[in-house]
């Protein structure tokens, strides 16, 4: 999973989208078989950063290096340390919108993963993501004072 993953990315800093469309088809299929076979629902799929919570500017940054899709590793490690709220709100015109923000659970993870899961990037991307949005808020205090 992981080398198709890293497959996938390169795939699409080459801009190579019938390449990437085709491992993205393996990526599922293989998902789904592992759902088949143990008759759970798989977790750690694949996913977007900003998607999975990270701080907008750490997205970036993971999309211009080339890390444009997480691994199972990844994912699953974002979505014990991050939490999507969505918010619904009316407009001055009257329109409704949702927006979503994340909310950085307070509690302890552990990964275990194998060689090349992406372990190192799964917990920086969680702590920096934390520090990011701890600070954004200090900051966002000082200015309201």
């Amino acid at each position: 999973v992981n080398m198709l993953i890293t497959k996938l990315n390169d795939a699409v800093a080459r801009e190579d989208y019938k390449a990437a469309s085709q491992l993205k088809k393996e990526l599922e299929a293989l998902r789904e078989q592992t759902v088949t076979d143990s008759g759970e629902e798989a977790t750690g799929a694949q996913a977007d950063w900003l998607k999975l919570g990270a701080a907008p500017w750490l997205g970036d940054r993971l999309n211009n290096i080339g890390y444009r899709f997480s691994t199972p590793a990844q994912t699953s490690m974002m979505q014990a340390l991050v939490k999507a709220v969505i918010e619904s709100g009316e407009m001055d015109d009257g329109m409704v919108v949702d927006s979503a923000r994340f909310e950085e659970l307070c509690r302890d993870a552990v990964l275990r993963a194998p060689t090349g899961s992406g372990k190192t990037i799964a917990y920086l991307v969680s702590a920096l993501t934390t520090v990011s949005t701890d600070l954004y808020n200090r900051e966002k205090v000082r200015a309201q004072a």
